[in-house]
């Protein structure tokens, strides 16, 4: 009787020590996904990645000097973006990118990013660009995405060829030293917003 119940006995630990087995390597996984992210080929597969997605949606062609990301920390960085449509001038041009989202909403919806802060942005508004989708075919936007707090930082927005109207009096505008912070999700959208327009004439003063 006392063989049986110490045999019975010894269940309960050797399970938890399965347990704990099983949680090592989980983390030694998680580890291990964290370092590959790191390595300059998983990298470049990532950004190609990223590249297709946007291609795919929207029809603009992205471009990344440099990306780092933590699968743990759930954040990514990017230095040097480009987006444009493909073989014409570039929509938008940023020095930095910064974001992190959620971890919970991969497998929920919408998409939560916890911050987004872009630096000096350069948006052209002259330049081409495609008729991506804004809606899908039920109707629903084609992006179930929320941001808890966005900012743009020292950013720069250069106006389109004013209407034939105008353009007796003025050549360009463009708004510099723009400063955006809000959210974004489906209650609506939030702008707090900071910046110092120009304009020049079209006889160049």
């Amino acid at each position: 009787m006392s063989e049986t119940r110490g045999r019975w006995g010894r269940w309960p630990r050797r399970g938890a020590w399965i347990l704990v087995a099983l949680l090592a390597v989980v983390a030694l996984m998680v580890v291990g996904l964290e370092v590959a992210v790191r390595q300059p080929g998983v990298r470049q597969a990532i950004e190609e990645r990223l590249a297709d997605f946007v291609a795919e949606r929207t029809g603009l062609t992205l471009e990344i000097d440099e990306l780092r990301i933590s699968l743990v920390g759930s954040w990514l960085e990017i230095d040097g973006m480009t987006l444009g449509s493909p073989g014409e001038p570039s929509i938008l041009a940023t020095e930095h990118v910064e974001l992190a989202w959620r971890l919970s909403s991969l497998w929920d919806s919408p998409f939560t990013l916890k911050k987004l802060v872009v630096t000096e942005p350069e948006l052209d508004l002259g330049a081409p660009t495609p008729a991506f989708p804004i809606q899908s075919e039920t109707g629903e936007s084609a992006f179930a995405l929320a941001i808890e707090h966005f900012a743009l930082v020292e950013g720069r927005i250069d106006g389109p060829v004013p209407a034939s109207e105008i353009r007796d009096w003025i050549e360009a505008w463009w708004l510099e030293n723009l400063r955006l912070e809000g959210w974004y999700g489906p209650q609506g959208l939030d702008l707090d917003l900071d910046s110092m327009g120009h304009w020049r004439r079209s006889d160049g003063e």
